[in-house]
């Protein structure tokens, strides 16, 4: 899962869609870069590009490159330069297109490694990138920006940057889908050009410039002993430090020039500066951390202060929430809800001795709250929104979420912006998708609504307080009409016209591709198959138009191949299908993870409904071949079977990572053949996962997300939901009385409470699958009462739009139609809770012992 900084650069184009940064309407720069369009100059779009490129100029596949830096306000000036230099010896370049993202492009949340890189300029050859630098220095002297992570810095400038890099898209796909740039050095030896934030060059290529022998790296600031970096973007970082002079822990915030720019055009230094000052006024409360200097180191200033060592209250919130743990007793309810008033009272107090001492707070949120696990003190960090009443202009970031909507009067009174912010933090206690708001606030009420109830905790007038809506769009209750309106949502909002995005869908698949179960036009195109029966003509004649994209899928399951040849399969088309499918098995084992969701495992189940839906042993052969791979690559804990990946530094548990999926698979191959090795090792690898659950909540029971790790998760992809679902099926076939008692434990538990997203991966409609699953194999209505229970959660968050039914996808930013986060999948779990039947989710149940439920 991607967190919130990679979400919002999906949301600048549309208010209702996650976009590529390309559909933006022609920038304030673009305009100045088309008026040298002509015959001989081409100009073009690639996301928050426009590339201009003379028709002559052959650029090699990989080079050296310039980088231009500049700050916002100088970006049209600094492109006049160097359209004026264009004009004098064209050069192939590309400048980001307009000025508000290059506020974005100097900003926290755009990756570290491309902050500052506003112009890139792509010399023919070495000799040509010195030349040009040096011409560019000549005329950029007055200009200045971020400095670019990836790069040198050329002589004096502080604009000027180059590194060597690739040109042309060539990619290794990995097996999730994602891609690397490599670049082939001159004897056919490959090097990923990464974009981490320190420069890096291949070891063939010499130095563009003879550079002085690097100076020994030094974790020694000002008197200071980096231990740790707890956050770093582009823009600075903040490190746990300790004194020299006392080892004394303190908290080092650091921020770069140049970066970071406010609404009111102050950047992350002059923030930082507010912040000491801030906290030099706040000193004594108790409140803020204690300042202890500001100092400056090269260009980067630093300011140390105090080290509160307790955790922030999203930590709280993730260990107290009975929501969290599936624990609704009245005790456990009891308990959370007398917490919540000593935090929110102890936060109240915390608002008012600023206001005290005249400190408007500005951006309080669930990470800048620091709460004292026993006492529930509170204690505030990251005062840089932070200034006098007197100072106070409301043009200080806030983070989303916790900010007043646009036009709201409290950003013209500091005080009422202070206890805006502290009706918010109440308002994520109960219910933490406060960015909903900004989607759609109506299903933030219901949903703030629906999880009060669970917690039966008292509302008041908190919604009235936040200028939250009444809702008078509540979705149809009956869920034959929901999932009509749903699939009408996605057939209508479908654009099949696109070779880039056939219909709205997660930003996950900009950085993988259209064409997968998870995020692309397989999963859809099968979904609506099963709901209305028919093969949509669109999705079809999108995947014929686009076909070429094939030869650059991974093999995997829901990434790649594997997944597309299943779903051709299921809508009829055999040998399309199954030509794919034996793509996607030409890839070596040892080349792919063990998994369901993008490894070998995966293939072995597609090969699987291969031999189900044909009958050739050639399929159920190749899914043996997978088998036996499988269990002389097992490694053998003493409490089970798991296939370790030598790049993961923590385990994965559950169906899509982990053991459990590989003894799924193993399980199948064992009914389809009889062969009783299948069956032992498929059982020692549940073992493994079986001996990973740890307690959860008051008695319940979970799965962690990784091995040995504390974190429980309740979702299909990692942790309970997606594990259960594999013992399930062991219940089904073996009926082994000790595995019964587990699972019914983990249902219980599992199936109480909400999750923050609402989708199948990574959201309550696959826990929600998960109760579907045992009462389908296992009979019993109480699985199904459970089901809806947990289903509720999920229709507090449908969202009535002119086209149909939306759900938010993952981030809740904005809505999304893809099978793993979006309404394809919420639809089919919807549709199953209506109909029952057996699960839809590329399994192979059909296998299995008839069910109770068949």
């Amino acid at each position: 899962m991607q967190n919130y900084r990679f979400f919002r650069g999906y949301t600048l184009a549309d208010p209702r869609f996650y976009e590529d940064l390309g559909v933006l309407p022609e920038g304030d720069l673009e305009r100045e870069v088309n008026v040298v369009r002509s015959a001989d100059v081409r100009v073009s779009r690639r996301g928050p590009w426009v590339m201009c490129k003379p028709t002559d100029v052959v650029t090699p596949p990989h080079g050296w490159k310039i980088h231009v830096s500049v700050v916002p306000a100088q970006a049209r000036d600094a492109l006049r330069v160097v359209l004026a230099e264009f004009a004098r010896e064209p050069f192939h370049f590309k400048v980001i297109r307009n000025s508000q993202l290059v506020v974005s492009a100097t900003s926290r949340w755009w990756p570290p490694g491309q902050v500052g890189k506003i112009f890139a300029i792509y010399p023919r050859d070495t000799a040509d990138c010195r030349a040009l630098l040096e011409r560019l220095h000549g005329v950029l002297g007055d200009f200045e920006g971020p400095y670019v992570l990836t790069d040198r810095r050329y002589r004096d400038s502080l604009c000027l940057y180059y590194r060597y890099g690739e040109f042309s898209n060539e990619s290794l796909i990995r097996s999730d889908g994602t891609s690397a740039a490599v670049l082939r050095g001159p004897n056919g030896e490959e090097w990923l050009d990464e974009r981490t934030p320190a420069y890096r060059k291949p070891p063939w290529v010499p130095d563009l410039f003879p550079e002085p022998p690097a100076e020994p790296v030094s974790r020694d600031i000002n008197g200071y002993v980096v231990t740790e970096a707890l956050h770093h973007t582009g823009c600075g970082g903040i490190y746990l430090a300790e004194r020299q002079s006392d080892q004394t822990k303190v908290i080092l915030k650091e921020s770069r020039p140049r970066t970071a720019f406010g609404a009111d055009g102050a950047s992350g230094q002059i923030r930082l500066r507010r912040e000491f000052e801030a906290l030099t006024a706040a000193r004594g409360t108790g409140v803020a951390p204690e300042p202890i200097e500001l100092f400056q180191v090269w260009e980067h200033l630093f300011l140390a202060e105090e080290f509160i060592d307790v955790g922030p209250l999203a930590m709280f919130l993730a260990a107290r929430s009975p929501l969290a743990h599936g624990d609704l007793s009245p005790a456990a309810l009891d308990l959370y809800r007398a917490q919540v008033r000593t935090v929110m009272a102890n936060l109240r107090a915390a608002i008012a001795a600023l206001h005290e001492r005249g400190i408007c707070y500005g951006d309080i949120s669930m990470t800048n709250i620091m709460v004292e696990p026993e006492t529930l003190a509170v204690r505030l960090v990251d005062f840089e929104s932070s200034l006098p009443f007197a100072e106070w202009t409301g043009e200080n970031p806030a983070t989303q979420g916790y900010r007043p909507p646009p036009g709201s009067t409290a950003w013209t009174d500091p005080r009422r912006l202070d206890e805006f912010g502290v009706a918010s933090i109440e308002m994520a206690l109960i219910s933490p998708r406060n960015v909903l708001r900004d989607l759609n606030p109506h299903a933030l009420v219901r949903c703030v609504r629906h999880a009060a109830g669970l917690l039966r905790y008292p509302l008041g007038d908190l919604l009235e307080r936040l200028d939250l809506p009444t809702p008078d769009d509540d979705p149809p209750p009956d869920l034959d009409v929901l999932v009509k309106d749903a699939v009408r949502f996605i057939e209508n909002t479908l654009t099949p016209d696109r070779a880039d995005r056939p219909f709205p869908t997660s930003p996950q698949m900009y950085v993988t591709n259209p064409w997968s179960v998870s995020y692309g036009v397989a999963g859809v195109l099968r979904g609506l198959h099963r709901l209305t029966g028919q093969v949509h003509s669109g999705l079809r004649d999108w995947m014929d138009r686009n076909a070429a994209g094939l030869d650059k899928l991974p093999a995997g399951l829901y990434f790649g191949l594997s997944g597309v040849g299943w779903t051709l399969l299921d809508v009829g088309e055999t040998d399309r299908g199954r030509e794919l499918i034996d793509r996607a098995d030409r890839t070596a084992p040892d080349d792919l993870p063990a998994t369901v969701l993008d490894g070998t495992v995966g293939i072995g189940l597609a090969r699987l409904a291969a031999w189900q839906r044909v009958g050739d042993g050639d399929d159920l052969a190749a899914a043996a071949r997978i088998g036996d791979h499988l269990i002389d690559t097992a490694s053998d804990s003493g409490i089970g079977l798991w296939w370790p990946r030598p790049e993961a530094k923590k385990h994965p548990l559950g169906y899509a990572h982990g053991s459990s999926g590989v003894a799924a698979f193993l399980l199948y191959l064992h009914l389809a053949t009889g062969d009783g090795r299948y069956f032992r090792t498929a059982r020692r690898a549940l073992d493994y996962e079986l001996n990973q659950l740890t307690p959860r909540g008051g008695s319940g029971i979970g799965l962690p997300g990784h091995a040995d790790h504390p974190l429980l998760e309740p979702y299909w992809e990692r942790g309970s939901s997606g594990f259960g679902g594999v013992l399930a099926r062991f219940c089904r076939v073996t009926g082994d009385e000790r595995l019964r008692p587990t699972l019914d434990h983990l249902v219980s538990c599992t199936l109480q409470g909400t999750a923050v997203y609402p989708g199948l991966v990574n959201g309550m409609s696959g826990i929600v699958n998960f109760a579907l699953d045992c009462r389908h194999l296992l009979g019993g209505d109480s699985y199904r009462d459970l089901a809806a229970g947990m289903a509720e959660g999920v229709l507090a968050m449908a969202c009535p739009q002119p086209e149909g039914l939306a759900f938010p996808g993952h981030g809740l930013l904005r809505y999304s139609n893809d099978f793993a986060s979006g309404s394809m999948g919420i639809a089919l779990v919807l549709d199953r809770l209506r109909r029952g039947g057996p699960d839809f989710n590329y399994t192979l149940d059909e296998l299995l012992p008839e069910s109770p439920d068949a």
